[in-house]
């Protein structure tokens, strides 16, 4: 989330900057740019409310302009109800769980079975701390798989990665 807000204070420090300079120089295709590409790290990663209520707090100074301001907006009000319908959706998938609804559910998930391609050594060095907890240690694969774009994996994944942590703290 924080990556989302750094690009947004970025790109208003740009503008702000270009402002106060005398010369008059169109920027709107370089603002185009900056929006694009916070649309893209929107689309790209899954947002909770609150993360959006603070993104929606920095759009209120947006150096997008109007048009490209308004097409965020509409984009947090889709994965704000796009986190509704999953909350809704898992309420009633606890009541009933039907084989057309587990494959429907599927459909978005990430496949990833060869972790150890994904992690560097710096990585392994701290799966394989000792003085780690296990908890510790999944939080880091948990996060690190997320910035490789891993963020919904699908039970298989889940259990690749689990038995690639728990080999490496056996060979503590």
């Amino acid at each position: 989330m924080q990556f989302v807000l750094n690009e947004l204070k970025s790109a208003r420090q740009y503008v702000d900057a270009r402002r106060r300079r005398k010369q008059q120089v169109d920027i709107s295709r370089i603002v185009s740019g900056f929006a694009d590409s916070l649309i893209k790290k929107i689309n790209s990663h899954h947002l909770n409310s609150v993360e959006i209520a603070k993104i929606m707090e920095e759009l209120d100074n947006s150096p997008y302009g109007d048009d490209q301001t308004c097409s965020i907006i509409q984009l947090l009000d889709s994965k704000v109800l796009e986190g509704m319908a999953e909350s809704d959706s898992q309420g009633t998938a606890d009541q009933s769980r039907s084989k057309q609804h587990k494959a429907v559910a599927s459909v978005n998930k990430s496949t990833l079975l060869s972790w150890h391609n994904y992690f560097g050594n710096d990585d392994f060095d701290k799966f394989g701390d000792a003085l780690r907890s296990w908890y510790v240690t999944s939080e880091h694969a948990a996060c690190k798989s997320r910035s490789f774009g891993c963020v919904d994996p699908c039970e298989q994944s889940v259990k690749h990665l689990f038995a690639l942590l728990l080999m490496i703290c056996l060979m503590r």
